[in-house]
């Protein structure tokens, strides 16, 4: 997968985290980690963290309820 943004600091690391989460069962802090191994200078905002958060806890609810 291929993912580009001007920066590369908090939107594309963003939809890559929530990417490695939601399709490879990685934690969140894992899921930063291996972000940040590929772009060290990756650092999504509190806001953007919490928004994924937020999206797995609903994609958690969602399986549980099939």
């Amino acid at each position: 997968m291929y993912i580009h943004c001007l920066a590369g600091i908090e939107r594309s690391p963003t939809v890559c985290i929530a990417y490695l989460c939601h399709h490879h069962q990685l934690e969140l802090w894992e899921a930063l980690n291996c972000v940040r191994q590929v772009r060290p200078h990756a650092l999504p905002t509190d806001g953007q963290l919490q928004v994924i958060r937020q999206f797995l806890s609903q994609s958690q609810k969602q399986r549980d309820r099939v």
